[in-house]
């Protein structure tokens, strides 16, 4: 290449390519030119090529950027005020007077802790579900650096079997329908954030929301998102209010399409299953969200099932309420789950994770450039240190990052050629000024709000 590129990734011992050949390459070096990668060669052959930045790439495994499909921005000023909650104490007692307590400038607070966590494990792109405050936590993602795309939380029926919505969080139909449309267009000016549309839960949800949101949806080129099926306990909402499950019902709606994903959808029956097959809809999966509340999403779950029947099942980490904010640790809890559910070790091999966390997501988030490292693609690369010990000794590096690693391994990460994470160090926000803003979050809270009273601190 006779031209200087930006940035060269020197002399990586592995890139994973991810792409149409799912290529593994040893040795090889990665350059970046305008924000895109303009090629990846072996490193005997990279000599002469010249950048304006050059990133070392020995005992390093480049990745695409992962995408993680499902992440509550604004709840991960949470962490520790929802353990060991059913889902109707979770949601109804905790997370809904949490959220409804939140100004702006919280949710600005909580969407940097909670972007500065995806990044430092390898996250570039995250599809948020949406609260009362987005444009706030879209400031955040250019702040930041990530690519979000990021959804309006609405509510349109305050009062369901499942369970109440504060009156802050729910609107009337025409107002929520409003506000999806305004959305659309809101965030032209940031560069890295687009919109989708989002209503919370089936349950809490007229039909006209959900059509007319979808018909924003299909007419803008959009995502419309939803949480389904996660418990019993809204499976059984469901079938007191409507007399059909929450997957059938949106079918009978005519919106479970390649428009949608479905987040959870653990609680599947065989007809649920059928439906969602012929759909084209695509279904995000939280496993440390089932694990830590307990929602059965994994044992009862149909995930393997949907991915061999060719469903598009992708990765999310959905809330530091439950602990994780790190895509890779959820990979691994589902595909370990995955095995001991099927009592069969062949099941979810590592290779699936990674394609859930990257090509799979990628189609989810309506963003099918991303996920891959290819010549011409978005140049969004996560390297991984091979020299710690949990990755060592690297006969097979993808199944080391999978079964051993985890987010901690992420050394640099760089969106569309941008270094937002270098050395290990977030390039873009001061992490002990957030740490600091965050510590007097805290003490603010902790009895003005009642936060206090959340707290399960049995050694406190």
């Amino acid at each position: 290449m006779a031209e200087k590129l930006g940035t060269l990734i020197d002399a990586l011992d592995v890139v994973v390519t991810v792409d149409d050949d799912r290529r593994l390459l040893r040795n090889h070096t990665i350059g970046i030119a305008d924000g895109l990668v303009a090629g990846i060669w072996p490193t005997d052959e990279a000599g002469e090529l010249q950048a304006s930045q050059r990133i070392s790439g020995r005992g390093r495994m480049a990745i695409p950027g992962l995408i993680d499909c499902h992440l509550h921005s604004s709840f991960a000023l949470s962490r520790g005020l929802a353990d060991e909650c059913g889902a109707r104490e979770f949601l109804l007692e905790r997370m809904y007077r949490y959220e409804a307590s939140l100004t702006a400038d919280d949710v600005a607070l909580s969407a940097r802790l909670a972007m500065s966590e995806l990044l430092l494990h390898g996250v570039t792109t995250f599809i948020d579900p949406g609260n009362t405050f987005p444009e706030a936590t879209a400031d955040a993602a250019g702040q930041l650096g990530i690519r979000a795309s990021i959804g309006r939380s609405l509510f349109d029926v305050a009062t369901s079997a499942f369970g109440s919505v504060p009156d802050n969080l729910w609107q009337e139909t025409d107002q929520a329908l409003a506000q999806a449309v305004a959305d659309v267009d809101a965030y032209a000016d940031h560069e890295r954030v687009w919109p989708s549309t989002s209503f919370r839960g089936v349950n809490n949800a007229s039909d006209q929301l959900i059509k007319g949101l979808h018909e924003v949806a299909r007419d803008g080129g959009l995502k419309l998102q939803t949480h389904a099926a996660f418990n019993y306990s809204t499976r059984d909402a469901s079938m007191s209010k409507h007399g059909r499950s929450e997957i059938r019902r949106l079918h009978d709606l005519g919106v479970l399409d390649e428009t949608m994903f479905l987040v959870h959808a653990g609680w599947l029956s065989a007809d649920d299953l059928e439906i969602l097959v012929d759909s084209g809809a695509a279904v995000v999966i939280s496993p440390s969200s089932s694990l830590h509340n307990g929602y059965g999403n994994l044992q009862q779950g149909r995930h393997l099932e949907l991915a061999t029947r060719g469903v598009k099942v992708a990765l999310g980490s959905d809330h530091a309420s439950s602990g994780l904010v790190d895509l890779i640790r959820e990979a691994y809890l589902l595909c370990g789950h995955t095995k001991e559910q099927n009592l069969d070790a062949k099941t979810f091999p590592p290779e699936t994770a990674v394609e859930m966390m990257t090509v799979n997501a990628a189609t989810v988030a309506g963003r099918p450039e991303l996920g891959r490292l290819a010549v011409g693609s978005p140049a969004d690369v996560v390297l991984i240190d091979l020299h710690r010990p949990e990755m060592q000794p690297a006969f097979n590096p993808v199944s080391a990052l999978i079964y051993s690693g985890s987010g901690s391994l992420v050394t640099d990460v760089l969106v569309d050629g941008q270094h937002v994470v270098a050395d290990g160090v977030l390039q873009t926000i001061d992490l002990a000024e957030l740490v600091a803003d965050i510590e007097a979050f805290v003490r603010r809270t902790t009895d003005e709000r009642g936060y206090g009273e959340l707290i399960r601190n049995r050694w406190g």
